[in-house]
């Protein structure tokens, strides 16, 4: 249990980082700020395909590749083949793979709250 909410956890921190970098960095591109958010809101009301909201954000951010590379961590392997960037996406799951071991780790020094 207390793994699981460890891991929940530092996935919502990797969100919140990823969209709080991204509205930094479009500060002062607000149109295109504007145009992130409302990808972001239809893709959470409709039930999009994730790969196919992974190639609007990635033309919408075209001049930002590291931002269009960073929203791979959101995808599984077979929606990053199909985006055909496994690779990056290998690079960052080897990343978020690190964080993982440092996360059981931590996780031996949660204690259940009675």
């Amino acid at each position: 249990m207390c793994l699981n909410v460890i891991s929940q956890f530092l996935f919502t921190e990797y969100a919140l980082a990823y969209f709080l970098k991204t509205k930094e960095r479009l500060e002062s591109d607000k149109e295109t700020f504007d145009k992130f958010l409302e990808l972001m809101n239809d893709f959470n009301s409709t039930n999009n395909n994730v790969v196919d909201l992974y190639h609007r954000i990635a033309g919408l951010l075209s001049q930002y590749p590291d931002l269009c590379e960073e929203f791979l961590a959101f995808l599984l392997p077979e929606q990053a083949i199909q985006c055909e960037r496994f690779m990056e996406h290998l690079s960052l799951a080897e990343m978020m793979s690190f964080l993982k071991k440092i996360e059981v780790s931590l996780s031996n020094f949660c204690y259940p709250i009675a």
